[in-house]
């Protein structure tokens, strides 16, 4: 793949289309981390926002309590990925939410995993845009008055063609249906979301086909360097799966990072992989008996094997008691006996 000159960070993704087969849907420390949507506050910014409309609130004496501007779109490159804008005068709190490299790159599929330099460049940006100012440095600012309400970071998982990407998006769902989790799917995207999201979730979809929806109508109304940056966007896109965790405030409050500095380093890919691991995922049996499929499954295991793979219904066979003890054995070898056999099954345990 060549190199992208909209990537934040210069070494390009590398083709991973055969490891990726092998090995699923697994995380691994080479996988580039990509922060896309955050939002955040800005404690002690001066801003003259008078002709603004606003949203006020008081209490039962006609005390004002809360005062903030209605929300101020400030479009992005190439008029993709606006920052949605807001202003409390009386806390003097600037509130920002979009997705901070999609901003400034136009596109946030090849981002970075920096956040501050993200945060800083944005801050920057809104400054010189909407004339605000404040007092402190910026390496000051970001690392002690800026508070994160919401983080998400994301993984490209790149896959044969985009047909392939729909087969795992259809089996990651039976499986997570399986599982009796809170799970909801919605076009070419799949919601993980324990606990409602009230916290954190984690969603699958197909990057491509997100890409070329939302590209490709400003194709045919953008000048020659626009068309062509966004038609290079959506080639490159094709078949990539694209792994979200989404945190809420309340899971960045609870777990302490809600300050920039705990994002340094290496911190985001260890964050992602806290929550991504999580996920219920593991692999499930194909249909159809194959000798090489029955391969270190011990000789008590290949009747129930055998069984789920010819999708006989196993509470006519075991008790609730035995089947559990089975699934267990199953899920130590990366293998979801809840699931039925499918037809075109694909490796997706996460390791």
């Amino acid at each position: 793949m060549k190199t992208r000159p909209s990537q934040i960070v210069s070494p390009p993704l590398k083709p991973t289309t055969e490891a990726l087969v092998q090995i699923g849907l697994a995380f691994r420390s080479t996988d580039r981390l990509n922060v896309d949507t955050v939002k955040f506050t800005v404690s002690g910014v001066e801003w003259d926002v008078t002709g603004q409309t606003r949203c006020l609130v008081s209490n039962g004496d006609g005390e004002l309590v809360f005062s903030s501007t209605n929300r101020l779109p400030v479009s992005g490159k190439y008029g993709m990925h606006n920052l949605q804008v807001r202003y409390n005068p009386i806390k003097k709190m600037l509130c920002v939410e979009g997705s901070l490299f999609g901003s400034v790159l136009g596109q946030n599929v090849f981002t970075s995993q920096n956040l501050a330099k993200g945060l800083a460049w944005v801050i920057q940006y809104l400054k010189k845009k909407l004339g605000f100012s404040f007092a402190v440095p910026m390496k000051q600012l970001i690392d002690e008055h800026v508070t994160l309400h919401r983080v998400d970071l994301a993984v490209n998982l790149r896959f044969g063609s985009g047909r392939f990407v729909k087969t795992c998006l259809r089996q990651i769902t039976r499986q997570l249906i399986e599982q009796d989790c809170m799970v909801r799917k919605a076009f070419t995207s799949v919601y993980w979301t324990p606990k409602a999201g009230r916290y954190y979730s984690v969603i699958f979809y197909d990057k491509g086909q997100e890409v070329r929806r939302r590209c490709l109508p400003k194709v045919k109304r953008n000048g020659d360097e626009e068309q062509k940056f966004f038609e290079d966007l959506c080639n490159e896109c094709d078949g990539l799966l694209r792994v979200e965790v989404r945190l809420r405030s309340a899971e960045l409050k609870e777990r302490g990072l809600q300050n920039v500095q705990a994002w340094s380093g290496e911190a985001p890919k260890e964050i992602f992989n806290r929550y991504y691991s999580n996920v219920p995922v593991l692999n499930v049996v194909s249909s159809g008996l194959n000798p090489a499929d029955f391969e270190g499954v011990p000789d008590r295991l290949r009747p129930v094997l055998a069984m789920r793979k010819l999708n006989v219904p196993m509470d006519m066979v075991y008790s609730g008691r035995t089947q559990a003890r089975h699934r267990a054995e199953f899920r130590k070898r990366k293998i979801d006996l809840k699931c039925p056999a499918q037809e075109k099954a694909v490796p997706l345990a996460i390791c």
